[in-house]
């Protein structure tokens, strides 16, 4: 089993309320296993995708294969260099709004991250890197349990790498891989190829959203019609809060069930000599645990189209419940998730109607495995979903965009005691609008979870301005708002955030 993260939390003084904590907790270990939306907290228009959706840009274009002409350029000194090395520098700064007089200092994260790739004929490589460390963990250092600092002090980590070759009409690419799915830009059922960053939850970079897998893909190319089939040989369920970290519902739940045994009694009397964290069940490389995916993609004048079929793990994961005497008398005590194998399938579209983008999904997700039951007994069930997403984009005024998604899923058989209900209502509402020679962005996000927002909703405005070429200044403001009913954002009632950040990206070939 893997590992994930840890805290030490808990208490020895009784075991018996000890017992009645601790299925709060596996419930709030299941809603961070994952989430029903992509997350995707970009907030520039939906470009023009190349084929596939990947993050391949300019360096995997197979357009500049050698010609003869080609050849007699290249002897000159002065033509372009096969390879490329680039990057950026981001400093990201945030204080808690709502705690000026009180530790305001939520982050203060340095970024590097380098890319180098070369292209030539038929061949292609890329590989890129990302580390980070944040200064506000130097300060007031003792507040933080030890799973904390390791889920957010720092952290290296290799990004795409890969090689491909492009063999007239079939494309082959081998390495770590980012692949994006469907057509939600903000909400998606069917994007399920890679991992995400859920350590802040509305506040990722795009840069650092999607998390690269090890993987194998082959595509061909028939005219305007893309056949891929993928296999995914690593077992990643993302970056997720740690435990008792500031976006874990868990200390909220913990304050609130202690609060109703022992009014005025501090939460923190019983936080000592206990760990508690997190574990994956699944080892990250094994034979059983390959992931297999295929789909269809038609890229017509007007109109997207795309078929999808997968068997891949569930990043959401279900809860195993330890034995009762790990809960009463071990230190550690894991909140294991079972990532267990299911089926995706849908259908995918995108149609152009003169200012208006329409995009649409239907999925189907067959034999996933959920929890039911009341504590402490608890178990899983397989059952059946069925969902859709539907979104609107309008760019009928002039370096405006507005968008609007929404999704949804609903059990086909719905099981009995549910513990998290997945048929939940979700909408993003997005815009953004550019001056000044396009050197200024003002940027808007709401998403709404649950109809009436029963589920709590959150909000991110963003004015970025590029200084010059190169290098970017951005300031913000998140804000989250917890619902009354049981959500992602449970507990986040002071975690308000003013945001800035600097950027600055370099080319050296």
């Amino acid at each position: 089993m893997k590992k994930t993260s840890r805290s030490a939390v808990w208490s020895k003084d009784s075991n018996s309320l000890q017992g009645r904590l601790f299925p709060w907790m596996l419930v709030a270990a299941l809603l961070f296993g994952g989430t029903a939306f992509a997350q995707e907290t970009t907030l520039s228009p939906p470009a023009d995708d190349d084929w596939g959706d990947e993050n391949d840009s300019d360096d995997f274009d197979f357009g500049d294969a050698d010609t003869q002409d080609d050849k007699k350029v290249i002897k000159d000194s002065n033509a372009p260099s096969n390879w490329s090395f680039r990057g950026f520098i981001r400093t990201d700064w945030a204080l808690w709004a709502e705690r000026l007089n009180d530790s305001p200092w939520a982050k203060g994260r340095q970024n590097l991250d380098l890319k180098l790739s070369y292209k030539k004929g038929i061949f292609r490589f890329l590989a890129a890197g990302h580390a980070e460390y944040d200064l506000a963990y130097l300060v007031n250092r003792d507040k933080y349990d030890q799973s904390t600092l390791d889920t957010y002090e720092w952290d290296v980590q290799s990004r795409e790498i890969l090689a491909a070759i492009s063999l007239g009409d079939v494309e082959i690419t081998l390495g770590r891989q980012i692949v994006a799915w469907g057509e939600g830009d903000a909400l998606s059922l069917l994007d399920v190829v890679n991992p995400r960053d859920m350590r802040e939850p509305g506040s990722a970079d795009i840069d650092d959203l999607r998390l690269p897998v090890l993987s194998s893909r082959i595509g061909w190319f028939i005219g305007s019609h893309r056949l891929e089939a993928m296999v995914i040989h690593e077992s990643d369920f993302g970056l997720r809060p740690s435990a008792m970290g500031e976006f874990s519902p868990l200390p909220h739940l913990i304050n609130t069930q202690l609060s109703e045994f022992f009014p005025g009694l501090p939460a923190s009397n019983f936080l000592a000599n206990k760990n508690i964290f997190y574990v994956d069940k699944q080892e990250r490389f094994s034979l059983e645990g390959q992931q297999y995916l295929m789909r269809w993609v038609y890229k017509g004048p007007g109109v997207d189209l795309g078929l999808y079929g997968a068997y891949v793990h569930d990043q959401q994961g279900t809860i195993e419940l330890p034995p009762t005497a790990v809960i009463s008398q071990e230190k550690d005590l894991p909140l294991t998730l079972d990532h267990a194998q299911y089926w995706v399938t849908g259908v995918s579209g995108a149609a152009v109607w003169d200012s208006f983008l329409f995009k649409w999904e239907i999925a189907a997700e067959l034999e996933r495995s959920v929890n039911v039951g009341t504590f402490p007994e608890i178990s899983s069930v397989k059952t059946d979903l069925a969902g859709g997403v539907l979104g609107i984009t309008w760019t009928g005024v002039s370096n405006l965009m507005i968008s609007l998604e929404s999704s949804n899923r609903w059990y086909l058989d719905r099981p009995e005691h549910l513990l998290v209900e997945l048929d939940q209502p979700l909408f993003a509402l997005r815009g953004q609008y550019t001056m000044l020679r396009e050197r200024l962005k003002l940027s808007a996000m709401v998403i709404m979870m649950g109809l009436k927002a029963e589920m709590g909703w959150m909000a991110r405005v963003e004015a970025n301005y590029e200084l010059r070429d190169g290098l970017k200044l951005g300031l913000g403001y998140i804000s989250y708002q917890p619902g009354d009913e049981f959500g992602l954002l449970l507990g986040l009632t002071n975690h308000d955030r003013i945001v800035a950040q600097l950027r600055w990206d370099f080319k050296l070939l």
